[in-house]
């Protein structure tokens, strides 16, 4: 069984990571929830990164909501990780690094 970043055998040996929706105010009805799964979850997202980032695999942040992603990034990350923000701390511990896309 192929697990993590591995290329599968013949493969170009190009690949991307993508971290699909880790950036949010968390400002909506099942925001608590969200928290609660993401908080479990993040350890294992944060090694991804961590080993994406080892192996210089691109990491692609992919986002839709809070307005259009690219139009400023580093505002809504700003927003996002605001103090009085639930949640905070975990898009601190997920956010993108000066490499990341």
């Amino acid at each position: 069984m192929r697990r993590g970043l591995k290329p599968r055998q013949g493969a170009s040996g190009r690949v991307a990571l993508l971290a699909l929706d880790l950036i949010t105010d968390f400002d909506f009805p099942d925001g608590a929830a969200v928290i609660r799964a993401l908080e479990r979850r993040a350890p294992a997202i944060r090694g991804l990164l961590d080993t994406a980032h080892a192996r210089h695999v691109p990491v692609i942040y992919v986002n839709d909501n809070l307005g259009a992603w690219r139009s400023d990034a580093p505002a809504l990350i700003a927003h996002c990780v605001r103090p009085e923000l639930r949640g905070s701390a975990l898009v601190k511990r997920l956010a993108p690094g000066p490499r990341d896309y």
